[in-house]
């Protein structure tokens, strides 16, 4: 597949998950990803424990803002700044991680089947005792948060 994946992680005092969610992203069987670690003035050793679980990986950025933005600001600079634009923007908080080693493929998979998908939405539920389908699209007209589309937990 042909499609790039530029995952911003926006992270404040995320120390305690930061290594966890940079490792999912590592280990994706879709390769072709860049991250991009944004660090906002943590208290703690988010960025360093971040530079550790990113082990050398060039495809691993970590920012250090001195001055805390806030999560949507960096998140909406790191677009701006990092991300190629023909790459899909995957953003992953600092205190969570892609469940599934092929989330990325997944997604990559939806969005062949339609390259005129606006947005997908993604989630890891479970129906019944049995993990529900990875992502979908959004239908057109319907908010991700609305009640009667969003899955039921």
């Amino acid at each position: 597949m042909g499609i790039t994946f530029t995952v911003i992680t926006p992270c404040r005092n995320a120390a305690r998950w930061i290594g966890k969610c940079v490792e999912s992203v590592r280990v994706q069987s879709h390769r072709d990803w860049r991250m991009v670690v944004i660090e906002d003035a943590s208290d703690d050793d988010t960025a360093k424990n971040a530079r550790a679980a990113a082990d050398g990986d060039p495809r691993i950025r970590i920012v250090r803002n001195n001055m805390r933005k806030y999560a949507l600001r960096n998140v909406v600079e790191a677009i701006d700044r990092y991300a190629p634009h023909d790459s899909i923007i995957a953003i992953l908080d600092g205190d969570d991680w892609l469940a599934d080693v092929d989330a990325l493929r997944a997604v990559a998979q939806e969005y062949e089947k339609s390259r005129k998908l606006d947005a997908l939405w993604t989630f890891h539920v479970y129906e019944n005792g049995k993990r529900a389908p990875l992502c979908r699209p959004i239908p057109d007209g319907v908010s991700p948060l609305d009640s009667d589309w969003a899955p039921r937990t």
